[in-house]
């Protein structure tokens, strides 16, 4: 990318450009949501009609969990205490009616007053509840967006790793559900050995740990996917940290439950080699 191909974009503000609607960010979203930065997901139902009333703007479904649903309301401009209430009733509504799902609540808007601020974080905290901030911005005839992620409940709890710690698995499990896709994790194992050269892959049924001689030490550990990988690093959140997960090639998802996790496939390991070594080496040193 040329540094000096830089051009200046305009800010827009959706909720007074009467070309753009809600519906306009409604199909952009359905016909790619990975634009939220939320993770692979895809469209399964759009104005669902909620036994309690009202539209559920987008129901969204994980391409490798289909256990897991994200309820996405949308209103453009300032979030108000209808739109933030409505998001969470619709949230309720789908736990209530499919409760053998994983389900969370995702609500986007374009601004969030100090007034509201203090609410959504008391009765929110720990909750299953995610705030995206719609940026918009033009270009001469072209518009662009960006969501930010504002806040995040994440619930308390326990790590995946920890969750089924029971539901212990062996090798023929993995290839026998994803097939030479666990030759991913080999690559990824090859690079923890020359950090830690005792440890080696721990299975169970949800994820891929590690473990040595003395017991499990999940510093990283691996959700497999049909093509890539979800490596999850326990490391505390740093600048330096995040600087090395900015500066690769692979997919950064996000951070939560003090975890950096990525996706990568089989070629990128290779090309991000150095990268992996240096997060491999500070997940080990933080955890040991």
């Amino acid at each position: 990318m040329n540094p000096t191909n830089y051009v200046e974009t305009q800010p827009l503000y959706i909720k007074t450009t009467p070309q753009i609607s809600e519906k306009t960010i409604q199909d952009l979203i359905v016909n790619k949501p990975s634009i939220l930065g939320i993770g692979d997901y895809y469209a399964l139902d759009r104005e669902r009609i909620q036994f309690r009333g009202g539209r559920l703007d987008i129901l969204l479904k994980s391409v490798e969990e289909s256990n897991k649903r994200i309820c996405t309301e949308i209103q453009l401009g300032v979030l108000d205490a209808s739109h933030l209430f409505r998001a969470w009733e619709y949230y309720l509504s789908e736990k209530q009616k499919y409760p053998q799902y994983d389900v969370s609540a995702v609500l986007v808007c374009e601004e969030i007053s100090d007034r509201i601020l203090p609410v959504v974080r008391d009765l929110f905290s720990n909750k299953p509840f995610t705030i995206l901030l719609m940026k918009a911005f033009s270009y001469g005839n072209n518009w662009g967006l960006q969501f930010i992620k504002y806040f995040d409940g994440v619930p308390l709890g326990m790590d995946e790793e920890d969750e089924e710690v029971f539901e212990k698995a062996d090798r023929k499990y993995w290839i026998d559900l994803k097939g030479s896709a666990i030759e991913i994790v080999d690559d990824m194992l090859k690079l923890i050995k020359k950090v830690a050269p005792d440890y080696n892959l721990n299975y169970n049924k949800s994820y891929i740990g590690l473990a040595n001689h003395i017991g499990s030490n999940n510093f990283v550990y691996f959700k497999l996917g049909k093509k890539d990988l979800t490596v999850c690093f326990k490391l505390d959140e740093t600048e330096t940290s995040q600087s090395i997960i900015d500066s690769g090639t692979f997919t950064f998802i996000h951070y939560k439950w003090k975890s950096y996790r990525i996706k990568i496939n089989k070629n990128q390991i290779e090309e991000n080699k150095e990268k992996l070594m240096e997060l491999i080496t500070l997940a080990y040193n933080e955890n040991n």
